[in-house]
């Protein structure tokens, strides 16, 4: 698009421009590559007007698809580091909800009947609807349901577990500080 408009402001022909920077950039070499777009499409290098200023280094592709490879791992790790990725803990046979689609500002985000997962191959999982019907979402479209009694009741046991805890530990200063010390 640059190129585009740059030639518009110059007032020169947009299609000869254009060509004019495919050339340019097809015989570039890359610098993830380290070859040019030209030579890994077609095996040679591209027949320019200077063909004396041509690089005489010849490229092995195996090395190219090394250092391509490499390259590509490096930047998804860096990415996923930046955007604090994880993996799905998704398995067959756990209970999730669904995303539904946003149609004003007080609908929820996730389906209120939970569903459970029949197969997951990668992102793709086969969820089973409680009317029976399978759908096939993206593993980024659902979240793992929690059952509310459970986690009530979980969180009762707990709380009275830490509340006996911090009475017995109040009793055993209490003791300690009223004791009195034998001479």
């Amino acid at each position: 698009m640059k190129a585009i408009r740059i030639a518009r402001v110059e007032q020169k022909d947009w299609k000869e421009e254009i060509n004019k920077f495919l050339i340019a950039y097809r015989s570039t070499p890359q610098a993830t590559t380290g070859a040019t777009p030209f030579y890994l499409m077609f095996g040679r290098e591209m027949r320019t007007k200077l063909q004396e200023l041509r690089r005489e280094q010849t490229v092995i592709d195996e090395s190219v698809r090394d250092a391509d490879f490499r390259k590509k791992i490096q930047g998804k790790e860096y990415s996923d580091g930046k955007r604090r990725s994880m993996p799905s803990a998704i398995i067959v046979g756990d209970t999730v909800l669904l995303k539904t689609p946003k149609v004003d500002k007080f609908s929820t985000n996730f389906h209120p009947t939970p569903c459970k997962v029949v197969k997951r191959e990668g992102g793709e999982v086969t969820v089973e609807t409680e009317d029976g019907k399978e759908v096939k979402p993206n593993v980024s479209f659902m979240r793992k349901f929690h059952d509310s009694k459970c986690d009530d009741q979980t969180v009762v046991s707990e709380s009275s577990t830490s509340s006996k805890m911090v009475e017995s530990e109040v009793e055993t200063k209490i003791e300690n500080e009223t004791a009195v010390p034998t001479p």
